[in-house]
């Protein structure tokens, strides 16, 4: 199983690689991870058309036989068991490689969101998009964990 994380943005500090390099390294057994970060537009920033700009990027990136999750706001609440059965039920459809997308601090296109076969929210609460890589991977190992029958999640 491939998972993709396309991001818009990279990361500065020091502190979130290390801890996204510790999850990938956890979920190695189970996954094949692979970050992509695809440079911010700098260009008009805050317009819509950046953001236009930004989605035709990502949907560059993404083939068409990828299951796509798209990380905004107005996405679906999981709790993480729900995530779980959700992603075993995506590996059970058949779908050998899927891509999680991130956008900028601007948010994501609506040509991105409808590409989407997932819209996920993963709190109420507003994270940097450099912090939702972490928190991203916790929660991918914590539902491989739950997958797999493994202690951690409680």
């Amino acid at each position: 199983m491939n998972l993709r994380i396309i991001a818009v943005g990279k990361i500065k500090d020091n502190y979130l690689n290390e801890g996204i390099e510790e999850y990938r390294k956890r979920l190695s057994n189970w996954l094949k991870i692979e970050l992509m970060e695809l440079k911010a537009n700098k260009v008009a920033r805050g317009s819509e058309e950046a953001l236009q700009e930004e989605g035709r990027r990502i949907i560059k990136k993404i083939k068409t036989n990828e299951y796509v999750i798209a990380l905004t706001s107005e996405g679906k609440h999981f709790n993480s068991q729900a995530l779980a059965e959700k992603m075993q039920r995506i590996f059970s459809a058949g779908y050998s490689n899927i891509d999680i997308i991130i956008g900028s601090h601007e948010g994501l296109s609506e040509e991105v969101k409808k590409r989407a076969d997932l819209l996920l929210s993963l709190s109420k609460l507003t994270f940097s998009s450099q912090l939702t890589r972490l928190i991203l991977m916790e929660q991918i190992f914590r539902c491989m964990k739950i997958i797999k029958g493994e202690p951690y999640h409680r």
